[in-house]
């Protein structure tokens, strides 16, 4: 979970990682929209894979279509490749709409950029 766009403000307000444990995140747009992704960890299998729920919300509540009303699931597997590599698999399910679905991968393929990112450094 990261900041994928620049001019947000991302905070993590809670992480509990085990499962069961819950998580929290707050994400502040500049046009003053602030959105609360939270859920619970479902599976925590260091150093191979992290499941969790995921849901948004919105203060103040605002019309956006790529927010669904119910969770989504989120999958997160970590895969030796070799003594210095990783192949990261992120499966993002349970999405209810095709808008959601873009918006998601939008938002996950921001985060792998940032990543390739800080790890060119």
């Amino acid at each position: 979970m990261c900041r994928d766009v620049e001019s947000h403000q991302v905070r993590h307000l809670k992480l509990d990682v085990r499962p069961g444990g819950r998580y929290e995140i707050e994400v502040k747009t500049p046009e003053g929209v602030t959105y609360i992704g939270g859920g619970i960890y479902r599976e925590v299998k260091a150093p191979e894979k992290l499941s969790f729920t995921w849901l948004w919300k919105t203060v103040p509540e605002k019309p956006d279509a790529s927010i669904q009303a119910g969770d989504s699931l989120v999958t997160v597997e970590f895969l030796e490749r070799g003594a210095n590599s990783t192949e990261v698999v992120l499966t993002h399910e349970m999405l209810q709409t095709e808008e959601s679905r873009r918006s998601h991968q939008k938002g996950w393929e921001g985060c792998f950029d940032k990543l390739a990112e800080y790890l060119k450094k």
